[in-house]
């Protein structure tokens, strides 16, 4: 799985003071990942420590700190307070100071350097408390007799040949390059000689005076190119204007066809240029057995009993699956499956043939075929998948599942479909939110058999994915009020979008279905089933309507 990366902003917010004792300053974190944004409601560990001189200097204050992010992953601590007596010791005029930065996401003391950053001013009242200590150690200037003023006498001026004598002694200046200009290089200064030697043995040398007087003059050449000196010469020719009028002109295999309307393309045969037969609507351009061209019409696949897929056992990852009828066959090598993934209910794990999955190629392999599942599986080729759990969904091992899938097969990843019933109802709506967190995966199509829990997508999803949420009334009012949140979520997200009422009946059992419709692609479905419970999960897709749906759904 993809490991969620932090990013840490320091906001020293110009070490703002406590208004009132204990002293010390704020300072302000925002925390968030790369992919998931800010870490919001959660405990970390920080261990802040305060650095003398530079980076790598002394710490002359270290203090740690166990706060929780806000609602936007903001953390404000103060620093100074749980340790008063070191942090009045540092002398914050002496030196420029550092604030040392380390983390631990998950609340505990494995600390994790984020950053150094140097405090560009100190706390005022921190420096001042240094800086009120400072006394007058000059006696001289304690015995001055200010009312007099100052006097200098002439044996009181020493020290100042440096001053009166013309040597330089700056020993800066010394060193300098500008050091060894003379006098007389000053005197060469203003006296331009050209000496390039580039210049020298440029081509543009041989350019003489008399050369350059001339190039702006343009009253020899009248504008015809007969005017002109040393053209090249043409042979005279006579040309009628017609093609067969010149000579070694290239020769052509075919200039004409004798047969059809001209409308069928042509197919060299190694000797001429020919036109193909033409064809009838519908059919399709092959290569016959001499690599020429021409029309047949398309057989339907053919589904032998042999090559026939049943569901299998994965037992090292713990899921069922069948693959699609004539996946291997060479004329689909290049053909890409839908992808249907069924998350079963509490309880549901350990017989795929306890789940009812007829409607999704599911047969017991007895020699007497479900005509259902022969119907689903080649009418709609997928790849199915039917993990396990006896817990709640995990959602990242169900990702890592379809990513391993993805890499492995032929996957349309505009066609990935899921199906969820009871405790894989609410899981659906879960998958479909982390899934896009991940690597912005889209389903093309949801079906929710009731659930008690999760009524919202993300736009990108809910702006995407096609969804049908299905309850019975006689359920519990938990589900039946789950079911109908999650549908006006969908249908306040979707304010243009038209709604219709039918009566619904499938499998003896009778309700209303509201649809969602917008740019004529029927994008929500809600249908509740009066006198019917919880046990939704096979009968709703004996009439072929659901499955039809599903796949007509399509990520764009």
């Amino acid at each position: 799985m993809k490991k969620i990366q932090l990013t840490v902003y320091l906001l020293l917010l110009s070490l703002l003071m406590l208004a009132q004792a204990p002293e010390g300053f704020k300072m302000q974190l925002l925390l968030q990942g790369d992919n998931t944004g800010p870490l919001v409601n959660k405990p970390v560990g920080i261990r802040v420590s305060i650095l003398k001189g530079n980076t790598d200097g002394v710490q002359v204050y270290t203090e740690t700190l166990n706060p929780t992010t806000n609602e936007f992953g903001l953390i404000t601590i103060s620093i100074g307070v749980s340790n008063q007596n070191q942090f009045a010791q540092i002398n914050w005029g002496e030196d420029i100071f550092y604030t040392k930065v380390e983390l631990d996401v998950s609340g505990g003391s494995n600390y994790v350097l984020y950053g150094i950053s140097p405090l560009m001013a100190v706390p005022f009242s921190e420096y001042s408390k240094s800086s009120d200590k400072l006394y007058e150690k000059d006696p001289d200037f304690s015995s001055w007799n200010k009312s007099t003023g100052i006097k200098i006498q002439k044996n009181q001026v020493k020290n100042l040949i440096q001053f009166t004598n013309s040597d330089e002694k700056d020993l800066i200046f010394k060193s300098s390059a500008s050091s060894e200009i003379t006098e007389s290089d000053l005197l060469n200064w203003n006296k331009i000689e050209e000496s390039d030697p580039v210049f020298v043995t440029s081509a543009a040398k041989q350019i003489l005076k008399t050369d350059t007087s001339a190039w702006n003059k343009k009253s020899n050449f009248s504008g015809s190119y007969t005017s002109l000196t040393d053209i090249p010469y043409f042979s005279t020719v006579s040309y009628s204007g017609k093609y067969t009028d010149l000579t070694n002109t290239p020769n052509f295999l075919v200039t004409s066809l004798s047969s059809g309307s001209g409308k069928s393309p042509l197919q060299f045969d190694g000797t001429n240029w020919v036109a193909m037969a033409s064809g009838i609507p519908g059919q399709q351009m092959t290569v016959n057995s001499s690599g020429l061209a021409e029309w047949k019409t398309p057989k339907s696949e053919v589904f032998n009993d042999a090559d026939r897929p049943f569901f299998e056992y994965n037992s090292t990852e713990d899921f069922y699956y069948c693959d699609p009828w004539n996946y291997d066959k060479p004329y689909n090598a290049d053909r890409k499956y839908p992808l249907v993934i069924y998350l079963h209910y509490s309880g549901g794990a350990g017989d795929v043939s306890k789940l009812g999955l007829y409607y999704l190629g599911y047969d017991n392999n007895d020699g007497n075929d479900d005509i259902r599942a022969i119907n689903f599986q080649t009418n709609y080729p997928s790849f199915i998948l039917v993990p396990q759990t006896t817990d709640v969904w995990d959602d990242n091992k169900l990702i890592s599942l379809i990513e391993e899938y993805k890499l492995k097969y032929r996957i349309d990843l505009s066609r990935i479909y899921i199906i969820g019933y009871s405790l894989g109802g609410p899981a659906t709506y879960s998958l479909a939110n982390t899934y896009y967190d991940y690597n912005n995966q889209l389903f093309a199509g949801i079906i929710r058999l009731t659930g008690e829990s999760q009524t919202v997508l993300k736009d990108q999803v809910a702006s995407k994915t096609g969804v049908w949420l299905q309850v019975g009334l006689a359920d519990t009012p938990l589900r039946v009020s789950v079911t109908r949140d999650a549908y006006s979520f969908l249908k306040q997200f979707n304010p243009d979008a038209v709604e219709t009422t039918e009566t619904t009946t499938v499998g003896g059992n009778s309700g209303i279905t509201h649809t969602l419709t917008k740019n004529n692609r029927q994008i929500v479905k809600k249908t509740e089933y009066d006198n019917v419970g919880h046990g939704i999960n096979t009968f709703p897709f004996e009439d072929g309507k659901l499955i039809t749906w599903l796949f007509s759904n399509k990520i764009q």
